[in-house]
Parts: structure tokens; C-alpha cells; sequence
């Protein structure tokens, strides 16, 4: 993930929305992700979390109005899938791997890399109410999703 657009990108959606808040699944303890925190004083808004158990990870996203899976890379992040799976928004990186997964405009949106305010456009279109919405399947719980097996 390019992590300087990322937060650039919160940064943004922040400007005009500063009530948002945002939850980092896996970043906490990650120098770049802090140094970026610092130097846009996003601290207020952002929660790094460490790396958590799946059930707990199903239950975030399950809450969350927007989902980020930006990647540069050919493949299909795991996030996008479990979050798609939950009725999420989408915001990915447009490469092919994910178009037939996230058609724009239907339940997500396909940004390019290195661009915050394009980015942050897809962060802002997290309003239910949004017409990307129109066609989106309803939200699901992570109760739909199979279980995940938890640490002994």
C-alpha cells in the first residue's frame, strides 16, 4: 500500500469531514505509519491497531462505511473480499486483478495510485445515502461470515 498517499488522502477527507474516523487494522507499532500520523496530526482521528483476531477484524468491517484496499500489486486483497462479502464501499487500486471484483460506481470505486485527492474522494463517498449506494447490496453482519477459529 502506498502509505503516503493513504494518509495523505485522510488528511483530505478530514478537511472536509473532521468528524471522520479511521481504524488501521495491522499498522500500529509501524514507524512509516506513525512518522505519517505525526507529520499530518492525524492522531485525533486515526487508531493504528495491532495486528487482531479475524472475528474481531469481520466485526470492524462490518462497521465501517468504507473500506481501503489500495494496492499496486496484481492480486486480490483479502480485505476486499471480506468486506465486500459484508456489504462494504470499496475503495481500491484500479489495477485488473480487481475491476471484475469491483465494478465502479456499483459497490466500490477504482482509484489510481499516487493520487490522495482522488483517493479521498472515495473515502467521502462513505455516506450511506451516497448514489454509488444505489445498487450495493445491503450491509451484512459478520455473523455471515464462516467462523473464525480463535488462540488457545
Amino acid at each position: 500500500m502506498r502509505q503516503d498517499t493513504f494518509f495523505e488522502a485522510m488528511r483530505l477527507v478530514l478537511r472536509r469531514s473532521p468528524t471522520v474516523q479511521f481504524a488501521c487494522a495491522a499498522m500500529a507499532g509501524q514507524g512509516e505509519a506513525q512518522n505519517w500520523l505525526d507529520r499530518l496530526k492525524l492522531h485525533k482521528q486515526v487508531t493504528v491497531l495491532p495486528q487482531i483476531l479475524q472475528a474481531d477484524l469481520w466485526e470492524l468491517f462490518a462497521r465501517a462505511a468504507v473500506s481501503v484496499s489500495f494496492t499496486e500489486r496484481d492480486g486480490i486483497p483479502n480485505t476486499l473480499l471480506e468486506t465486500t462479502a459484508l456489504g462494504g464501499l470499496q475503495v481500491a487500486g484500479d489495477i485488473e486483478s480487481i475491476r471484475e471484483w469491483i465494478p465502479p460506481g456499483v459497490n466500490g470505486l477504482l482509484v489510481e495510485p499516487g493520487k490522495p485527492p482522488v483517493l479521498s474522494r472515495g473515502h467521502s463517498a462513505g455516506d450511506r445515502k451516497a448514489p454509488i449506494f444505489a445498487a450495493a447490496p445491503p450491509k451484512s453482519t459478520p455473523k455471515s461470515l464462516p467462523s473464525a477459529p480463535r488462540p488457545r
